[in-house]
C-alpha cells in the first residue's frame, strides 16, 4: 500500500512536471509572437497578443492532449473543455487581481505574481480531474 500511494505521487508530480514544460514552451511561443508581431510588423499589440494567445493556447492543448495527460477521450470535446478551463483561469486571474488590489496595500507587482502562479495550480487541478479526465 505504501509503496503504491507513493507510485501514485511519483506519478502525478510527474505529469505536473510535463504540466508545466507545456505551459513555459506556450509561453514563450506566445510572448515570441506577439513581439514578432509587435516589433517587426507593426501589427497593434492588442490584435499581436490575441493572436499568439491563440497560437500558445493550441500549442499548450496539444501539448498536454498527446503528452502531458495522453489518454484515450474525445480530441473535440476536451478542447471545449479546456478552452472552458483557460477561460475561466483568465477570469479568475482577473477576478483575483481586482480582489487583491483593491482590499490589501501589497504591491502591485506583488499581486500580479501572486495571482500568476495561482492560475496554473487551478488549471492544472481541472485539466487533470476534467478536462482529460479518462473515465
Amino acid at each position: 500500500m505504501k509503496d503504491n500511494l507513493r507510485n501514485i505521487l511519483l506519478s502525478e508530480i510527474f505529469t505536473a512536471l510535463k504540466f508545466s514544460i507545456v505551459g513555459v514552451v506556450a509561453t514563450i511561443l506566445h510572448l515570441l509572437i506577439a513581439l514578432s508581431l509587435v516589433t517587426y510588423y507593426s501589427v497593434h499589440p492588442i490584435l499581436a497578443n490575441f493572436f499568439a494567445f491563440l497560437c500558445a493556447f493550441m500549442v499548450s492543448f496539444f501539448g498536454h492532449f498527446h503528452w502531458t495527460f495522453s489518454v484515450a477521450i474525445d480530441q473535440r470535446v476536451a478542447l471545449i473543455k479546456f478552452f472552458a478551463v483557460t477561460m475561466t483561469a483568465f477570469a479568475i486571474n482577473n477576478l483575483l487581481l481586482m480582489v487583491l488590489l483593491n482590499v490589501t496595500n501589497l504591491p502591485k507587482q506583488w499581486v500580479v505574481a501572486m495571482a500568476a502562479m495561482i492560475i496554473p495550480v487551478v488549471t492544472f487541478i481541472s485539466s487533470r480531474l476534467w478536462v482529460f479526465n479518462g473515465k
